[in-house]
């Protein structure tokens, strides 16, 4: 683990030992989450350097101010970090926010060093992911569906109903596996809600923030390397975006695991890390 000097503050990182493989550098979700739930992949990628860090604002990086809370800092962040690696070439990665990340990182820098990108989870447009999200409330207990209607159209995120509803929707479409131990109280611990609120809102299904008119799924096209789409089955960024999205790359692969949802890297490991490996394989990387 290592930190460095950034123009906007201080990137916590940290990596595992350098392989013969092209290295993978992974963006995590949120905003505002932090990278510790990916930790378990510095070890399950045996033959490959991974490389972790924590965004501006979240995690074990510096705190930031919201003038700073946007893609041009996260961007800029991640470029200085690969700079500061001195990466001859990568392979970018990222999960939900993410994904997002990695896809502006791509088209913003135009990095030559970047030899494929693996999207997982995707979020290239807030209208669609809202879309999908609220079609998949209609088919949670009719109770739930009352709550979340109710409580979004008063503004009372808080209410307990609204929070029981939240959490059969997460059970479903988040994360379908307990969450606990060591790296899931340090996730919540350095997670930072506000930094998630304002530029997301309240719960994965209502995005009132910063990013809640973001579109770029007519740029993916510009995408030039091979690219690995995935996401799971029952994923709240589902199946049928996902294979969408992955239309629009000529280069690009698409592949659901198979009883996950959005956290799949916890909840299948094994497959996670397979899917990625083959996908790069048949890539020669």
């Amino acid at each position: 683990m290592a930190i460095f000097k950034g123009t906007d503050g201080d990137t916590y990182y940290i990596k595992s030992k350098k392989q013969k493989k092209t290295p993978m550098i992974f963006c995590h979700g949120g905003p505002g989450v932090n990278h510790f739930l990916l930790k378990p992949l510095l070890h399950q990628f045996k033959d490959r350097q991974i490389i972790l860090f924590d965004q501006l604002g979240s995690g074990l990086s510096s705190s930031t101010t919201k003038d700073k809370w946007n893609i041009k800092t996260f961007v800029q962040q991640l470029k200085e970090l690969v700079d500061h690696l001195e990466l001859k070439e990568f392979i970018l990665a990222g999960g939900s926010w993410g994904t997002t990340l990695a896809l502006e990182y791509y088209l913003r820098t135009k990095d030559k060093r970047i030899r494929a990108i693996v999207f997982q989870s995707s979020m290239f447009s807030a209208k669609i992911w809202e879309r999908d999200t609220r079609a998949l409330i209609k088919k949670l207990p009719q109770k739930h569906q009352d709550a979340i209607f109710h409580c979004e159209k008063v503004g009372a995120f808080d209410a307990k109903v609204y929070q029981e509803a939240t959490e059969a929707f997460n059970k479903k479409h988040v994360v379908r596996v307990p969450l606990e131990g060591p790296l899931v109280e340090k996730t919540f611990k350095h997670y930072n809600l506000e930094l998630y609120n304002y530029m997301w809102g309240p719960t994965e299904f209502c995005p009132t923030g910063t990013l809640k008119n973001y579109d770029r799924v007519n740029q993916l096209s510009k995408i030039k390397v091979p690219t690995l789409f995935m996401c799971g089955e029952y994923d709240e960024s589902t199946p049928k975006s996902n294979k969408m999205f992955s239309s629009k790359v000529k280069a690009s692969e698409f592949k659901v695991l198979k009883s996950c949802s959005h956290i799949s890297s916890i909840e299948k490991p094994k497959l996670y890390v397979k899917s990625i490996e083959d996908f790069l394989k048949r890539n020669a990387l």
